[in-house]
């Protein structure tokens, strides 16, 4: 089906996307605008620090309309105040605060006590707790050290978290990293250099895992390099032909189409999956971006226009197989689209899809070039791509809420796929692209 939209694509290093008023293009009235007027919201209603936390993030977001002015302050006193305890927030916009405690004031035990949010949309009372451990404990480490292409040491921070001295050893499973010190007894926190020899490391993608031993428990952390020389590599092909779709040098976007979950109000996407089949080793280029949605010709299609781009993420540099991303993207749509677009567009990027030819109504998209100007965005019917999105209600002023997240996925079905074979659409978008 043909529509006389016109989608502009300005290529700037990176294909972005911008949109003129599309004649005869109505929303589906599934999406629900901000009201007029401000409305508080947080990511949780509780800051639990357990017995192991130091730090913990709040998201504090505009979930209604208008400009929200908040301000905090908190009742513990071994809650240390943040850096930022007031702001103005526009619609849909977010701030993340970060709180810290000081376990020498806690006392043993639980310890209880109580965060307030006021603002012109709303106040909010957040519980916040800590335990402390009569004996040495072992605070949170990070999940991952990452050097990168070019880092040859990084910081960390061995806590504390109880009332006795900790007494730790750190160890590597490679031999090209290794801790200074690689011992020591820390009372309150203690700074450790993790060392990367770049000379005695092999080429490649490396993983590593780095072992932190205490008297107060043990931890491991993730150790990512990359080391040589990569320049010019870029996403490119499988040599599995007959395991995923072959995608074309003119495909640019991959969409999947999500409702929001029964009873749900305003929430938000924190995590996405991508199963991607991509060159090792290669430093590959995508961008997630997040859309409403229109109703055409009696069809949802994502809205590509700048009005319905809601989000996108810096550049990501996927890996083969699973994809897992954070992200804070708060919505308020009953129905929204996620995909990515291919970066750097010099070569093929192969998603994994889902297949079941005789599911009645698909929810992915594929956007193609047919040619110059003309781009054609195809609702499918035979493929569901592997792109999967994690959801959290968001707790706000206007009630409470105890559900948890939960993962939204795709239709998944049997039968193996033709990556020889263009996905068959159900409906269909022509999109005019022009440029410099």
């Amino acid at each position: 089906m043909k529509s006389s939209c016109i989608l502009q694509f300005f290529l700037l290093g990176l294909v972005g996307v911008s949109l003129t008023n599309c004649g005869g293009n109505v929303s589906d009235g599934s999406i629900s605008p901000p009201s007029g007027e401000p409305l508080i919201g947080v990511s949780t209603d509780t800051l639990d620090f357990g017995f192991s936390g130091v730090e913990r993030s709040l998201i504090i977001y505009n979930t209604g309309g208008g400009t929200l002015l908040w301000n905090l302050y908190s009742w513990p006193y071994w809650l240390i105040d943040p850096e930022v305890y007031t702001g103005s927030l526009g619609i849909s916009a977010s701030d993340t605060v970060i709180l810290q405690i000081d376990r020498t004031f806690l006392d043993p035990g639980e310890n209880v006590g109580t965060l307030h949010l006021s603002s012109n949309g709303g106040s909010l009372v957040l519980t916040v707790r800590a335990d402390l451990s009569a004996g040495p404990v072992l605070g949170e480490m990070p999940d991952t050290l990452d050097f990168g292409a070019l880092q040859d040491s990084l910081e960390l921070t061995i806590y504390s978290a109880g009332q006795d001295t900790l007494h730790w050893t750190i160890s590597a499973d490679d031999p090209w990293f290794s801790a200074s010190p690689a011992s020591g007894t820390t009372a309150e926190q203690s700074t450790v250099w993790v060392v990367l020899d770049r000379e005695e490391a092999p080429d490649g993608s490396l993983q590593s895992f780095l072992h932190v031993s205490s008297d107060g428990g043990d931890d491991q952390i993730r150790l990512l390099a990359l080391v040589g020389d990569f320049e010019g590599q870029w996403l490119s092909y499988c040599g599995d032909a007959d395991g995923y779709y072959a995608a074309q040098y003119n495909d640019y976007f991959f969409i999947v189409r999500f409702d929001r979950p029964q009873d749900w109000e305003d929430f938000k996407i924190s995590r996405i999956r991508i199963q991607l089949h991509t060159l090792p080793n290669a430093y590959d280029q995508i961008q997630l971006r997040c859309w409403s949605v229109v109703s055409d010709g009696g069809f949802l299609f994502p809205d590509l226009f700048t009005s319905g781009l809601l989000y996108q993420s810096a550049a990501l540099n996927p890996s083969q197989g699973w994809n897992e991303w954070t992200v804070d993207w708060p919505l308020e749509l009953s129905t929204f689209c996620v995909g990515y677009y291919q970066y750097d567009y010099l070569g093929a990027i192969n998603p994994d899809p889902y297949y079941d030819s005789s599911y009645p109504v698909a929810r992915s998209y594929i956007v193609w070039e047919q040619y110059m100007p003309y781009f054609v965005l195809d609702l499918l019917y035979d493929r569901e791509w592997c792109l999967e999105v994690f959801v959290e209600p968001i707790f706000t002023a206007s009630g409470f809420t105890s559900s948890k997240g939960m993962w939204l996925k795709p239709f998944a079905g049997g039968s193996s796929i033709n990556s020889q074979v263009r996905p068959e659409p159900l409906a269909r978008r022509i999109v005019t692209l022009s440029g410099d």
